[in-house]
């Protein structure tokens, strides 16, 4: 009995020190790059009754975390970004399962991560000073 109580109080402790390891916080990051790219311009000046086609922009920005760059796609319908995303900008972001979360005065943006690797050490030192 005092073998399984024993037990007992290890796992539960052990599985707490996992959980906790692993629980997604926000992050220092920093926007290193955006751009946008979206449908050409069409003239509505067609002279048909054709309705206007649904356009969607899509932006991918380069995103420093730590010793990390990400490479995140954000698409909108409404060709919305919100200013407070722009190059050299610090905001707080966070990542999980493939998705990356940036926090904005408007309310948490969600991207898409489609790439990463290491940051440049030039970069990391010019961010240390």
């Amino acid at each position: 009995m005092k073998k399984t109580f024993a037990y007992l109080i290890f796992a539960g402790i052990a599985l707490s020190t996992g959980v906790s390891a692993h629980a997604v916080t926000n992050q220092p990051a920093e926007v290193l790059s955006v751009s946008k790219s979206g449908p050409e311009q069409t003239s509505y000046n067609s002279g048909t009754d054709a309705p206007l086609m649904p356009t969607e922009c899509v932006y991918t920005l380069q995103v420093r975390v730590g010793s990390k760059v990400y490479e995140v796609k954000y698409e909108n319908a409404l060709d919305y970004f919100p200013t407070a995303l722009v190059t050299g900008r610090s905001v707080d972001g966070r990542l999980d399962h493939g998705r990356m979360y940036l926090e904005t005065p408007t309310g948490e943006l969600k991207a898409s991560v489609i790439g990463q690797h290491q940051a440049k050490s030039d970069t990391l030192a010019q961010s240390a000073r």
